[in-house]
């Protein structure tokens, strides 16, 4: 019985971690200018692929930045949500939760995985 609450009690910290992942991360977007870029190129390197991304500002000056999001779903051409500080469109980002640093996808695989495991040991015991 011990490990259906251990994993039970992990999948809910789990949960909660990514609920709150996804607060911070909702934080971060209001806190950002959105605006909409385009895939200019795709180059890879030892962490995977990473889309090259140009965008222009409200005054019509363009800003090309390397996105740190190492998915090959980026196209070159694709056109791309992107986010930057109002002050530093240097600082850009894609809008992917990997680029902006989330963890809720895992986190929430891991709640679900720790829940499957502690009711099947429930289920098993019974």
């Amino acid at each position: 019985m011990l490990f259906v609450f251990l994993f039970l009690g992990c999948a809910l910290v789990f949960a909660v971690l990514s609920l709150l992942e996804h607060l911070r991360i909702s934080a971060l977007r209001s806190r950002l200018i959105a605006t909409t870029g385009e895939v200019v190129t795709v180059s890879f390197d030892k962490d995977g692929y990473h889309p090259v991304v140009v965008f222009s500002l409200p005054d019509g000056r363009q800003v090309e930045f390397w996105s740190r999001t190492s998915n090959a779903r980026f196209n070159e051409g694709q056109r791309v949500n992107v986010l930057y500080p109002l002050n530093q469109p240097n600082e850009a980002k894609v809008d992917h939760p990997e680029a902006l640093g989330s963890r809720c996808p895992t986190l929430l695989t891991l709640a679900i995985l720790s829940a499957i495991i502690g009711s099947s040991i429930l289920y098993v015991q019974s």
